[in-house]
This record gives C-alpha cells, structure tokens and sequence, in this order.
C-alpha cells in the first residue's frame, strides 16, 4: 500500500464512499462518489492505469457486474410486462380478488398487488410507478390521507424484492450466506417481510388518523379521476396467464435443479420472450422495449461495476484482516450475539448506497469473522439482507423519496416513522436469532 499505511488505513476509500453517500454532496450521485472511492483506492494500492482498466473488465465479470446485469435486465422485462399490460392486469385482478371495500381490505390488497408485483419484476419503484395511477383513486375515495399513501406503497412493495426466487437482494443473499432458497424463505425472507408488512399496516392507520385531521392531506380532484379504472382485455389476460405459466415452471425447474444466480437471466429473457410471442410482437420491437427498459438502469449497472473493483482494491490493502482482527476478540469474548448485533448495525446506519453493493461490502469486511467464528449460514444471512435493506427504511434516499413523490406527499417524518419501527423490528429478530446460536 502506498507509503506503507497500515492496512486499517485502507478502508478509507470505503469510508469516504459512505461519508459522502449520507452526507449527500451536492452535485455527487451514487456512480460518482463510487467512481471517486474506486479511484482513492486505487491509487492507495498503486493501481497504474492499466492495471485499474483491468479491473473494471474483472468488475464486469465479476458476481457484482452479474448482479447489475441482472437488475437491467429484469428493468427490460418490466417494460415489456408494461406494453403487453401484463404488470395492469395482475394488480387489477389482485385488488379485485381481495376486494376494496374499506380501508383496511384496500390495505391488504395494495400490499399483496405491490409486493406481488415486485416479486415478479424485481424493482420496487418501477412496479410502484405503474401501481400508482391504479391504486390512487381507489385509496382517494376510501378517504386516505396522501400522507398514509406514501407509507403504504414504501412498505407494501419493498418485501417483494426479498421473496421473489430470482431478484437480485435474493439472489444476492444466497449466494454470499451459500442458504438454498427454501431455507432463506424460512428463516430469513419470510419472517423479515411479515415483521415490515406489520409494522406498514399499523402505522398506516396510525398515520392515517395522525393526518386526517389537515383538509390538504386528502386528494384532489385533480390529483385524480375518480372514474379512471384499469380494466384488462382478453388479450392482457391471454399474456398474464402466459407469463405466470412460464414463472411457475421456472421457479420449479430453478427449484428442483438447485440452479444457480445466473438462472435469473434466463427467466428473465425466457418469460419476456414467452409473453412477447403471446402478444406477436415483433423481434424489432421486443428488442427496443428491453433496451428502453434496461437504458433506466444502466447507472445502477456502472455503479456495482466500479463498487466491485473499490472491494478489490480495499481487499489488497488487507484492511478486511485488520478488520477481523480487531473485531475476532471482541466477538470470542462476548458471542455471536455482539457480532451479530454489531455487524447488523453497521450494515443498516454504517453503509450506505445501493442495497446489493452494501451486502457485498458487508460480506468482504466480516466474512473473515463469519469464517472464524464457525457463524451459522442462516443468522448470516439475515444479517446480510437487514443489515443492506433496512437502510432505505431509515435513511432519506430515492426509495423513500419515489413512493412519496408517487403519492403525491411531502411528509418524509411519517415515511421515516415506519422506518424505524421497522428496522427496530427486524433489528429485534436478528438479536433473537442471535440469542439462540
């Protein structure tokens, strides 16, 4: 490393990417600032331009850069679910099958539509922007403040992204904890989602009641028309069904074979293209609606690239080690519960960024301790999927902002108020979880 620092000294990459990444500096979005901490590491560990050229080429290869492509991907799937009005149909059959006749049933029906979706798409806010125009007039005359809104699409639509076989935080968290899919839906998915479904369906109606009380809480007729209804043709229902045919042989298959991370693009690719013949689209066209779609992630793409080669870097400095080092006493003398706990917050307020990004950064600067401690692989992965997801439930960022925006609110406190709720729940499931190693 460059003067012969000692090698705890190399995570200042790490911690200058998560200093300006909460401090929000202007002009400095996600691909920039880890552009920025790629390249202090870089120099830290005397990269020459070759050698960090090289690096982004691992990075594209790498599980970080299979991730990305994953996640563009599943955007350019969702775009062709958009045109064919599959994504429509599903919700409308969802809240249609629940029923929306009070408040409380409208609820549960948004959530089970929202997280539904997401599972299917694997992207939160884009499943949210076409969920919007559909649910806003239904939530407008039950009486819903724009307020309680925000805060139900926020949580509803989040744990799809947990539950779904092939989204990328799944994909990720399996992967990195080595936990079969059944296993992380037992005892890390599931009882994560049913703890932030909880705690959105009691603070919705507390926020409800807390807001009701300000005329301009409610929508107005502008906002919305009342009389606008999605109703499916039998040509979107023909490619709905197409499509959930096609996911469920998949899941199957995937399921059956053990397959790995890079199923995902095949189910992607396979069930777009499945839906695309149902709707006789043609090639040309199936072709420009994936790369629209895909174009809207590529940033996020670049980012886990350029995030790939700053672990990298950080890694060569053996700042990880020190890490382990530092933390192994800590961990002996006190148990799994204090590395649990510690490792857990850090994750959640300590990093910050993408959600798959900080699962990786978590996984190499604790996996040395994970290993030496003999950790077992499902409280690991718990801790991976709270520690890297419940920082957009506490931390003002564009997965808070998106649903809000959505909903037509400004009120970031009651947003933030479900967040902590939230992460004081699952945070109380890893210390549970921990207590029982």
């Amino acid at each position: 490393m460059i003067f012969d620092l000692p090698p705890i000294l190399g995570l200042i990459p790490l911690l200058l990417y998560i200093v300006l990444l909460l401090k929000g500096v202007k002009g400095l979005d996600l691909v920039s600032v880890t552009f920025l901490s790629a390249v202090v590491a870089a120099v830290m560990t005397k990269q020459t331009p070759a050698s960090f050229a090289n690096a982004i080429v691992a990075g594209l290869g790498s599980f970080l850069g299979m991730i990305g492509f994953i996640v563009i991907m599943g955007a350019g799937l969702g775009k062709i679910l958009t045109k064919t009005g599959v994504a429509q149909t599903f919700v409308h059959f969802i809240l249609n099958t629940v029923g929306i006749t009070t408040q409380k049933r409208a609820m549960i029906a948004i959530m089970i539509a929202a997280g539904g979706l997401t599972t299917i798409m694997g992207t939160s806010n884009g499943v949210l922007a076409i969920l919007a125009p559909i649910i806003i007039p239904v939530c407008a005359s039950l009486g819903f403040t724009r307020n309680a809104v925000g805060v139900l699409m926020h949580g509803a639509a989040a744990v799809g992204l947990f539950l779904g076989p092939f989204t990328p935080p799944t994909i990720t968290t399996m992967s990195l904890s080595g936990l079969s899919y059944g296993t992380y839906l037992l005892h890390v998915a599931l009882p994560v989602s049913i703890l932030i479904w909880l705690s959105t369906f009691i603070m919705v109606q507390r926020i409800q009641k807390q807001t009701e009380k300000d005329p301009k809480n409610f929508y107005t007729a502008e906002e919305y028309d009342a009389k606008a209804q999605y109703h499916p043709t039998p040509e979107s229902t023909r490619h709905t069904l197409v499509f959930l045919g096609v996911i469920v042989a998949c899941v199957v298959y995937g399921v059956i074979n053990k397959s790995g991370a890079a199923f995902a693009l095949f189910v992607e690719i396979f069930s777009g293209v499945a839906v695309a013949i149902s709707a006789k689209m043609e090639p040309q066209k199936y072709v420009e609606n994936v790369v629209e779609g895909a174009s809207s992630m590529m940033r996020l793409f670049i980012c886990f690239v350029l995030c790939d080669c700053m672990v990298v870097f950080v890694g060569a400095t053996g700042a990880f080690e020190a890490v382990a080092n530092l933390m192994l006493p800590l961990a002996q003398s006190s148990g799994a519960f204090v590395f649990s706990m510690a490792s857990t917050l850090i994750g959640v307020f300590g990093i910050s960024g993408a959600a798959v990004a900080q699962e990786q950064i978590m996984e190499a600067m604790f996996r040395p301790t994970v290993d030496m401690l003999n950790f077992p692989a499902q409280v690991w992965g718990i801790i991976l999927l709270v520690g890297s997801q419940i920082t957009s439930f506490v931390i003002p960022g564009g997965d808070i902002y998106a649903p809000m925006s959505l909903a037509h609110s400004e009120d970031v406190k009651s947003m933030l108020k479900n967040g902590y709720v939230i992460a004081a729940l699952t945070i109380g499931y890893v210390a549970v979880r921990a207590l029982l190693i």
